[in-house]
């Protein structure tokens, strides 16, 4: 009697640890699945933080009209932009091209990008659209906006210095790097 009674306690017991041990597993499973759709910018996109239309660090250069775009492997990816073996791709214009759009790659704090400018001259100034994508999390991430560069020729000196300089020195990249690093 005593041997059958361990034996239900022993059956009941596995019985017992064989549901905690698949409820665990499960639960488990579902947290995986919850973070990796958190962590899917396509799905669950997350909020940026945009520069005001003057930059920072810039008195002439100024922009305007941010936008994020996030595309999955399965979506038709825009502006010549493809995910190949988990890394952005796209065709570089020719240095010598004359066309007013332009395309290249660039490793902006060793992130990879393809940086697509097309410019336009209006009175006074040059606005340059910019779409800058990179691979997060295998999602394609497109940062779009206007940049205005006055013509720094129309300024008097010191300002035409001024703003020489700035047009110089003054990184986009590093602008919409830390626009990407702000929603991650």
């Amino acid at each position: 009697m005593k041997t059958k009674t361990l034996l239900i306690l022993l059956i009941i017991f596995i019985v017992a640890t064989s549901f905690g041990l698949y409820y665990w597993r499960e639960l488990s499973l579902e947290k995986n699945r919850q973070l990796e759709e958190l962590n899917d910018w396509s799905k669950n996109p997350p909020a940026f933080d945009f520069p005001d239309e003057r930059l920072p660090d810039a008195k002439y250069i100024s922009s305007q009209d941010w936008k994020v775009e996030i595309y999955n492997e399965e979506d038709t990816l825009p502006l010549g932009f493809k995910m190949v073996a988990g890394e952005i791709s796209c065709e570089e214009t020719p240095l010598e091209s004359s066309f007013p759009e332009r395309v290249e790659k660039k490793i902006i704090n060793d992130k990879l990008y393809c940086i697509r400018a097309f410019s336009e001259g209006a009175a006074g100034s040059v606005y340059t659209e910019y779409d800058y994508a990179t691979i997060v999390n295998n999602n394609l991430v497109v940062i779009s906006f206007v940049a205005r560069y006055p013509q720094c020729p129309n300024y008097p000196d010191p300002e035409r210095a001024e703003c020489e300089q700035e047009r110089e020195t003054f990184s986009l990249d590093l602008v919409v790097d830390k626009v990407l690093e702000s929603a991650q």
